[in-house]
């Protein structure tokens, strides 16, 4: 590992919005850095300079009645580019969604029994460049708080 000075400037912008049995959360994320590593010689780090310059989020929250709620949420980013991502065909853009139903069953208090799938987007984006992207996940499962 080598020493690198990183100057970094973002900002992050959250609003969300509440009605009778919905909620919706918006963010925008803007991101840049800039590296120095004091040596000529060095390309640079594939994985401390990996980060989205551009990031946005929706999520819906629906409850259509007291004992259920449904979840969607959403991101795209733009990466920025990675030569070991490029070398891979893999792109510097994304939209990952997370859809997800819960049931909180009134005769078990704090019980929830939920049903998710993550990722129904067909697409070959790498979180960490150089490896593969995420698969698809479904998920099946309970919760119980004491």
């Amino acid at each position: 590992a080598k020493h690198v000075d990183i100057e970094t400037l973002g900002f992050e912008v959250i609003g969300s919005r509440k009605w009778e049995n919905l909620e919706a959360i918006l963010s925008y994320s803007y991101l840049r850095k800039k590296e120095n590593y004091n040596d000529s010689t060095i390309d640079g780090s594939y994985y401390a300079l990996n980060f989205p310059k551009n990031r946005i989020t929706l999520g819906l929250l629906w409850n259509p009645f007291e004992l259920l709620q449904i979840r969607i949420d959403n991101e795209w980013r733009e990466q920025r580019e990675n030569f070991m991502r490029q070398q891979d065909g893999s792109p510097d853009e994304s939209t990952y969604s997370h859809i997800a139903a819960s049931y909180y069953p009134a005769q078990i208090e704090d019980l929830e029994l939920f049903i998710a799938y993550d990722k129904p987007w067909d697409e070959d984006f790498q979180d960490i460049p150089g490896t593969p992207g995420r698969g698809d996940q479904f998920s099946l499962g309970g919760t119980y708080s004491w």
